[in-house]
């Protein structure tokens, strides 16, 4: 069918691509793209000054694995604590090589492009099939509601729904018309029978319908359709089809390529276009007749003129797929003009006022490819652009703050001319921009200066909260940590849906630790939806004594079942066993199979542990209450000896599951602790804790500090070679278990224990347990050697690699 309510102006313009992964802009991270599996960096800057502007791109290529999560003690998702969170970034998938990405709370992605058609289109078929069952029974009044329905809900081509609705018009109060029923058949939205009839066999109502339809036979040459056309808006003027017949003669004509486009095939256009406009001023295809001006315009070379009916047209456009065709046609005819300028101006402005993220992303990627071929004369009228026009520096600086690495002459922008801008009505916008920049580039002054006189000219509250974001940021960055808490909190308290609030969020978070106000931590991640930072703060910073007022300040918290257990799992690694089972028991068996579940086996497919050891840890609580209160009523030193070996090899034989807590880690917590550890957050507190976590956690670190207890409280007991011989065990097991023990193995040197251990177990008198000792000290000395050599080069490779490892732990090297 020729025309329609929708059509676009096809093909006649050339749309800009997307951002693709060699032009896209970060912010002071890596961009990480997977090639062939390899994980390839690139940093893009943008360097704006006065003589030019240049694109930088470098490249490198390191290979990571990638933790997934948002979290501030762990490097899934960090951020860099107080720079104030950017609007937009590119891609929710891209990590640089550390396993960061760019994400802030409220962040908006633009990599989220559409797919399908801007309607988000619903297959039409059931719209078609029971509308053209309602037409074949001759029930129009039905048919014509259905056809209503699917212009109301965008479902369908809306120019075949359009015509239909026309039609049934017609019908529904004149059923009997001649040839109604034949012509509905031929035309119909499902199953057409294609045999259109002839005008003449038909009630004179139903003609221009058919006229329209026969105008195009698929044969006849363009020129010809659109004299038809023009013959069926001249014949019959008062139809429903004069209008779309009007609008498809420049769609047939000047959708061609400019240079198959002829002078007579635009003279038509012309006329068809004044008809339609002067016939139906208030024309449903005004978008398209004001479009088609600017078609014209441009095909006669006058840019100008073609660029303002464009930026008409772009005010008209209903849906963002036409904001796109339009967009791309008043970049091709600034590029033909070549003012290179104008395009990156015309870029900023849709980036800046457009809504839906592909367009918006479409113009970030044309601003970057523009901005980075300037000369210094393009580059010079460009900076005068934004010098003449307040609003347009406003968005140049919201590209480069959301999109790009800051760099020096940003600041430069305001010291010439400054002063009309800062006095505008965006002079409150400007001004915390480059109070946001400055903080970035680490002029703290010209922050804080810029910042003050935001606060002072804006009554915006997004202004308001990010210069206030900055000074809370620039307190905390100089050390006046109780100032930078009340101005974080002050932007929760007066900006609470602001995209500060994310941010003022983080930086309260660890604030709130550095004071020791871990509850109010808790409550911020929790909030946030950090689940690894809950995680950290109940199972490993917080005190037993902490997380019990936490649990008691919050009996009807919706997850009041987990913070429970999670206390009870802490007692347990306390010792303190009554409080363990008090806590625990206040959980179903059900409520606690659900946190501590014993199908973890096939969770994690391996076939190495036996899910019967995932026990529960009321269980445990109970056996090992009961074994205490033995080693308590002990009176010699031989039977407490004994009663600590059997407790020894309690947690010896569990391995290292009895005292987790998969529920609250997501069965990640060794993951996230030895791979993705923040050493940019992390305080001496934070290790310390970590440490001991790890010794009261992990089932072999326990059983090597009873065993080394005994031996050394108990020296001859009779059963020193035995508790030495399995403290050697453990040693060793330790020293390879994760990446955090492996570090801790070399640290402590726990394989050299392990052959001192082994060394005492084979002076024992029993044989069979002294030949095993033996054995063990040869295998545990070569692996000791082996494990200080793969450390050496482990530290030779990290020291030439010239990868930033500021970040990671140290352990997470090996």
């Amino acid at each position: 069918m020729i025309g329609g309510e929708h059509g676009a102006q096809i093909g006649h313009l050339v749309a800009p691509n997307p951002p693709s992964e060699g032009a896209r802009g970060t912010r002071s991270r890596l961009d990480v793209y997977r090639l062939s599996g390899t994980a390839v960096k690139l940093r893009s800057r943008i360097l704006l000054s006065l003589a030019g502007l240049t694109t930088v791109v470098v490249p490198a290529a390191l290979a990571h694995i990638w933790f997934e999560e948002k979290t501030i003690h762990f490097r899934g998702g960090t951020v860099d604590f107080g720079e104030p969170p950017s609007r937009y970034a590119l891609y929710d998938s891209s990590h640089d090589v550390s396993g960061q990405s760019p994400w802030r709370p409220g962040m908006v992605f633009l990599e989220r492009y559409r797919d399908g058609d801007d309607s988000g289109e619903v297959d039409p078929t059931h719209l078609y099939h029971k509308a053209t069952q309602l037409e074949s029974e001759g029930k129009y009044r039905q048919a014509l509601k259905t056809w209503r329905w699917g212009w109301t809900h965008g479902v369908g081509n809306q120019a075949i729904v359009r015509e239909r609705i026309d039609l049934l018009r017609i019908l529904a109060g004149s059923p009997k018309l001649s040839g109604a029923a034949e012509y509905l058949r031929a035309t119909a939205a499902f199953k057409p029978s294609g045999i259109v009839p002839q005008p003449a066999s038909l009630a004179s109502a139903i003609r221009p319908f058919a006229a329209f339809r026969l105008a195009d036979d698929g044969r006849a040459k363009p020129i010809n359709v659109a004299r038809r056309l023009m013959q069926v808006a001249n014949d019959y003027p008062q139809s429903p089809m004069a209008e779309p017949a009007l609008i498809s003669v420049p769609r047939t004509l000047l959708a061609a390529p400019v240079n198959k486009i002829v002078p007579e095939e635009v003279a038509l256009s012309r006329l068809a276009i004044d008809d339609l406009a002067k016939r139906y001023p208030h024309s449903r295809f005004r978008f398209d007749v004001v479009g088609w001006r600017g078609r014209i315009a441009y095909l006669a070379g006058r840019y100008a003129e073609a660029i303002a009916i464009y930026r008409r047209q772009f005010a008209l456009a209903p849906t963002w797929r036409k904001r796109a065709t339009v967009y791309a046609s008043l970049v091709l005819c600034e590029r033909e003009a070549g003012n290179f300028p104008a395009v990156a101006t015309t870029a900023l402005e849709v980036y800046g006022a457009e809504t839906d993220l592909t367009l918006k992303g479409s113009a970030f990627a044309l601003i970057q490819q523009t901005l980075g071929r300037f000369n210094g004369a393009q580059a010079n009228r460009f900076w005068r652009r934004l010098h003449d026009s307040p609003k347009l520096l406003g968005l140049y600086l919201d590209y480069r703050m959301e999109m790009t690495e800051p760099t020096p002459d940003l600041l430069k922008l305001s010291a010439n001319g400054g002063a009309s801008a800062f006095a505008s009505s965006y002079g409150g916008h400007i001004l915390a921009r480059l109070a946001q920049a400055a903080y970035v580039l680490k002029k703290n002054s010209a922050a804080v200066r810029y910042a003050n006189r935001a606060l002072a000219a804006t009554h915006d509250k997004a202004d308001d909260a990010l210069a206030t974001f900055v000074l809370a940021s620039i307190d905390r960055r100089e050390g006046r940590y109780a100032d930078a808490t009340k101005r974080y909190e002050a932007i929760l308290a007066h900006y609470p849906g602001d995209l500060m609030s994310g941010g003022a969020r983080e930086n309260l978070a660890i604030l709130y630790e550095r004071a020791h106000r871990f509850a109010d931590a808790l409550d911020l991640y929790r909030k946030l939806g950090y689940v690894f930072d809950m995680a950290y703060l109940l199972d490993i910073r917080m005190t037993p004594e902490q997380v019990a007022t936490y649990v008691a300040a919050h009996p009807k918290d919706k997850e009041i079942d987990l913070l429970r257990f999670s206390l009870g799992v802490r007692y347990l690694r306390a010792d303190r066993f009554d409080d363990a089972e008090r806590e625990l028991s206040r959980l179903s068996d059900a409520q606690r199979t659900k946190f501590c579940p014993v199908l973890y086996q096939s969770e994690i497919g391996s076939k190495d542990i036996d899910p019967e050891l995932i026990q529960d840890p009321l269980q445990t609580a109970r056996q090992l209450g009961r074994l205490y209160r033995q080693f308590s009523r002990a009176r010699t030193s031989e039977s407490k000896a004994k009663v600590l070996t059997f407790i020894a090899d309690y947690y010896y034989d569990r391995h290292d599951l009895l005292l987790y807590n998969p529920a609250l880690w997501h069965h990640v917590r060794a993951v996230g602790i030895g791979t993705f550890w923040d050493a940019t957050v992390a305080t001496k507190e934070d290790y310390q804790a970590l440490e001991k976590h790890h010794w009261d956690h992990d089932c072999y670190a326990r059983a090597l500090t009873l065993c080394e207890k005994i031996l050394k409280k108990y020296p001859h007991a009779s059963v020193r070679y035995r508790v030495a011989y399995r403290a050697g065990c453990a040693a060793e097991h330790l020293s390879h278990m994760n990446p955090y023990w492996r570090w801790q193995g070399r640290e402590r040197d726990l394989m050299g224990r392990a052959v001192n251990l082994m060394s005492m177990a084979k002076r024992s008198p029993d044989p069979q347990l002294s030949a095993k000792a033996r054995k063990y000290v040869r295998v545990f000395v070569e692996r000791r050697e082996s494990d200080r050599q793969a450390f050496a080069e482990e530290e030779k490779d990290r020291k030439t690699n010239h990868y930033d490892y500021s970040n990671q732990a140290k352990w997470s090297y090996y």
